[in-house]
C-alpha cells in the first residue's frame, strides 16, 4: 500500500514539474518572439516576469541579456546598464558577458557621452581583441577621436579607422571607416592617400557609397584650402544628386568657398537657395552683405539671428553687432558688447589688462570665436576705449594684444596688433583684416629688364659648358654677386640645356631675381618649374620658395596653396617642417585649431632637427597655456630650453616660463625668467613687459634679491 502511495506522489510531482517547465519555456519563448519582432516593450515585460518567477532557470542569463537589450532599444539606458553589469559577473568566457561588455561601451557612445564611452571601448579592445564586435568598437573609437579637440586626436582617428579597414574589410562599418580614414588623412595633410580612398569609394558599385564619397571629397578639398576645386566638385555633386540629403550642406560649403575667395555676391546667391537657413548661414550672409557695404541689409539679418532662441552663435553675433555700433560711433555700446564677450580684467595699479576669454571654461551651448576673430574683437575694443577717452585701458589692452601676438608667432595676429597700434595713434577707421584675395599675377611689382630669357638668342652650348656656367652662377650667388649670377644664368637658360640643368638654372635664377628686387620675375621662373616640370628634383624647393615669397609679400592665400602642394607631394623634403608650420599658422588664423595642432604635433614628433621644431613646440606650449594646461605647457618649454637654443623664440619661451610661474605663484622663478628676457634678448618687443612683470614678481616675495 505504501509503495502505491509513493508512486502516486512521484507521478504528481513529475506532472507538476513538467507543467512548470512548460510554463517557463512558454514565457521565455513568448518574450523572445516579441523581441525578434521588435516589440521591445512586450519583450521587456515578458523577460522581467520570467526572471521574477524563475530566477534560477537555466535560461536566466539569456533572459537577463534580452531584457537588457530590450531596455536599450527602448532608450532606458541606465536600467539596461544595470542588467548588462550583472552579466559581467559570469566572466568573459561566457558569450553573454562578452556581449554585455560591448554594450556597456556602446550605450554611452550612442548617448554622445564620449568621455565615458572611450575608456570602456578601449577596455573592450584590451580584453577582447579578437571579438567580432571589435569592428564596431574600432569605428566608435575613431569617430570619438574625430570629434575631439586633443592635439593628437586626428592621429588617433587615423589609427582606429585604419585598423577597422585592415581587420574587417567586409565589415558592417567598412564604408564609414573608410570615409573616416580619408577624413583623417586629409586633416593630416596626407592628401594623396585621402584622394586614393575617395577614388576607391567613388568607383564603388553601391550608388549610396558613391554619393557620400563624392560629397565628402568636395568637403575635403574645402578643408585643405583648395576652394575653387571644392566649388567644381560640389557643383558637380549637386548636378548629379539633387535629391541628396547632403545637398543643402553642399550649398553651404560652396558658399563658404566663395566667401574665402571674396566672391560675396555669388555666396549670397547660393545661400538664397537654402530653404531652412541656420543661424550660421544667416551670419555668413551678414558677413557677405557687410563686405558689399550693404550695411542696412546686414543689420536686418543680424537682428533676425538675435531673435532665434538658444542661439549658439552669441559671441559672433555680439562681435558683428559691435562692429556696427563702432561704425555708428556708439563707443559705449561697442565697449559693453565686447566686454561681455572678452571678459577683460584691468589692473589700474600695474596698468595691465588681461583678456582671459580663450582660457575660460568652454560653454557647450556657445560656439567659441576663432583666434583671429578673438584678436579682431580685442582690436575693436582697444580702439573703442581710445575713442571714449579711456587711454589707460586702450594702452593696456594694446600691450596685451601685442604680447599675445608676439608670443604666438602668428604673422596674421601680429599684423592685427600692428594695425591696431597704427590706428590707435591716429584713431581712424574700424580695423579689418588686410585683404589677401586670390593669387594675383600682378601682385609683385614689375621691373623693366633687358635680359629677358625669352628674347635672347644664343648658340647652343655643350653639356660641359652648361655645367661650367651653372657652377659659376652658383659661386656668384653664394658670394652675393647677384647681378653677375643673373647674367650667367640668362646665358645658360638661353642655350636650351637638358631638363636637369634647366630646372636647376631656373630655380637659381628665380632666387637671384628675388634677391635683386625683381620679385615678379623670380616668382614667374619658380612657377615655370612647378607648372612645366612638376616631377623634377627642383620642384619641391620651387614650391618652398614660392610659399615663402608669397607669404612675405602678404598674399597668404597663394602661399598656403604652395605649402599645401609641398606637404602633399614631398613629405621627405628637407624643409617639410616649415611647410607644415605655415599650414598650421594658417589653420589657427582660420579657426581650425584641431588641424593646426595635428601639423604642429607632426613637427614636434618627427622633425626635431628641423628649423621649425622650436617654433612648433613653442606654439604647442602656448596653446596649452591658453587652455590652462600648465603642466603640459611647462613640459614643452623645458624641451625647448634643453634643445640647442633658438634665439628667434628665446624671449617668448622665457616670458612664457615667467607667466606660468606667476600662475603657480612661484614668484622667485617668475622674477628670474622675466629678468632673463631683458638680460638675454634686450631688443625683444617683450623686454619692457618683462621688466614690468619682473618688478611685479619681486614685489610679491621677500626672497628675491
Amino acid at each position: 500500500m505504501n509503495w502505491i502511495r509513493i508512486f502516486t506522489l512521484l507521478a504528481v510531482l513529475m506532472t507538476a514539474a513538467s507543467l512548470h517547465a512548460d510554463d517557463a519555456a512558454n514565457l521565455f519563448n513568448s518574450a523572445k518572439t516579441a523581441f525578434d519582432n521588435q516589440q521591445y516593450d512586450s519583450a521587456r515585460q515578458g523577460f522581467d516576469a520570467f526572471l521574477i518567477r524563475y530566477p534560477n532557470h537555466n535560461q536566466s542569463n539569456a533572459a537577463t541579456f534580452y531584457l537588457a537589450e530590450s531596455l536599450m532599444y527602448l532608450g532606458q539606458y541606465p536600467q539596461a546598464e544595470t542588467h548588462f553589469n550583472r552579466l559581467l559577473t559570469l566572466g568573459l568566457n561566457d558569450p553573454f558577458a562578452r556581449a554585455a561588455l560591448f554594450r556597456l561601451g556602446e550605450i554611452p557612445y550612442i548617448q554622445g557621452q564620449f568621455s565615458i564611452a572611450k575608456p570602456r571601448l578601449a577596455d573592450f579592445v584590451d580584453k577582447l581583441p579578437h571579438d567580432n564586435n571589435l569592428q564596431f568598437v574600432l569605428y566608435y573609437l575613431g569617430d570619438i577621436a574625430m570629434r575631439s579637440d586633443a592635439s593628437d586626436a586626428v592621429l588617433e582617428a587615423e589609427f582606429y579607422f585604419e585598423q577597422s579597414v585592415r581587420i574587417f574589410p567586409q565589415g558592417e562599418r567598412i564604408t564609414e571607416s573608410q570615409l573616416g580614414l580619408a577624413w583623417a588623412k586629409n586633416k593630416l595633410g596626407k592628401t594623396t592617400e585621402a584622394d586614393a580612398i575617395y577614388s576607391q569609394l567613388i568607383n564603388s558599385t553601391n550608388p549610396a557609397v558613391v554619393e557620400q564619397a563624392t560629397f565628402q571629397r568636395g568637403v575635403a578639398l574645402f578643408e585643405r584650402g583648395a576652394f575653387q576645386d571644392a566649388i567644381f566638385a560640389l557643383t558637380d555633386f549637386q548636378r548629379r544628386y539633387p535629391a541628396s540629403a547632403n545637398f543643402a550642406d553642399s550649398l553651404r560649403v560652396v558658399a563658404r568657398c566663395n566667401v574665402r575667395l571674396n566672391q560675396f555676391e555669388e555666396a549670397l546667391r547660393i545661400l538664397a537657395q537654402l530653404t531652412n537657413p541656420t543661424p550660421e548661414d544667416m551670419l555668413l550672409q551678414v558677413r557677405c552683405l557687410y563686405g558689399l557695404k550693404r550695411f542696412q541689409d546686414a543689420q536686418s539679418i543680424l537682428a533676425e539671428v538675435k531673435r532665434i532662441p538658444n542661439n549658439p552663435y552669441r559671441d559672433e553675433v555680439a562681435l558683428l553687432e559691435a562692429v556696427f555700433l563702432y561704425d555708428q560711433k556708439n563707443w559705449a555700446g561697442a565697449i559693453a558688447l565686447l566686454e561681455s564677450v572678452l571678459k577683460p580684467q584691468f589692473d589700474p595699479i600695474n596698468n595691465r589688462m588681461t583678456v582671459s576669454y580663450l582660457a575660460l571654461p568652454l560653454d557647450l551651448r556657445t560656439k567659441r570665436l576663432s583666434e583671429e576673430n578673438f584678436f579682431r574683437a580685442c582690436s575693436l575694443l582697444t580702439l573703442a576705449y581710445a575713442h571714449s577717452s579711456n587711454s589707460a585701458k586702450a594702452t593696456a589692452l594694446l600691450n596685451e594684444i601685442q604680447t599675445q601676438a608676439t608670443l604666438s608667432g602668428n604673422v596674421r595676429l601680429a599684423a592685427i596688433a600692428t594695425d591696431t597700434a597704427n590706428q590707435l595713434a591716429s584713431i581712424n577707421t574700424t580695423p579689418g583684416r588686410p585683404e589677401s584675395g586670390n593669387r594675383n599675377p600682378n601682385r609683385w611689382p614689375s621691373n623693366n629688364t633687358s635680359n629677358n630669357t625669352a628674347n635672347v638668342n644664343r648658340q647652343p652650348l655643350t653639356q660641359s659648358e652648361q655645367r661650367r656656367l651653372l657652377r659659376e652662377a652658383n659661386t656668384r650667388f653664394r658670394q652675393e654677386r647677384y647681378g653677375p649670377a643673373d647674367e650667367v644664368l640668362t646665358e645658360l637658360i638661353a642655350s636650351k640645356p637638358e631638363e636637369a640643368i634647366l630646372t636647376e638654372a631656373l630655380l637659381l635664377q628665380g632666387k637671384t631675381k628675388y634677391k635683386l628686387g625683381r620679385e615678379r620675375d623670380g616668382v614667374a621662373l619658380l612657377e615655370r618649374i612647378v607648372d612645366e616640370y612638376p616631377n623634377s628634383a627642383e620642384a619641391a624647393e620651387a614650391l618652398w620658395f614660392l610659399g615663402l615669397y608669397y607669404e612675405s609679400g602678404g598674399d597668404s592665400f597663394a602661399a598656403i596653396e604652395y605649402f599645401q602642394v609641398l606637404a602633399d607631394r614631398f613629405q621627405n623634403f628637407k624643409h617639410i617642417d616649415g611647410a607644415l608650420y605655415f599650414l598650421a599658422v594658417d589653420d589657427m588664423s582660420n579657426g581650425n585649431g584641431r588641424r593646426a595642432s595635428t601639423y604642429l604635433t607632426r613637427i614636434y614628433r618627427n622633425h626635431r632637427n628641423g628649423l621649425y621644431w622650436s617654433h612648433a613646440t613653442w606654439t604647442l606650449a602656448y596653446e596649452a597655456f591658453k587652455k590652462k594646461q600648465y603642466r603640459e605647457s611647462e613640459r614643452y618649454i623645458q624641451e625647448i630650453l634643453r634643445h640647442p637654443p633658438d634665439i628667434a623664440i628665446l624671449d617668448r619661451t622665457l616670458y612664457l616660463q615667467g607667466e606660468l610661474a606667476l600662475r603657480r605663484e612661484n614668484f622667485q622663478l617668475a622674477f628670474l625668467a622675466f629678468r632673463e628676457v631683458d638680460k638675454l634678448v634686450p631688443d625683444s618687443p617683450l623686454s619692457h613687459l618683462a621688466r614690468q612683470n619682473a618688478r611685479l614678481a619681486a614685489s610679491k616675495t621677500v626672497n628675491v634679491r
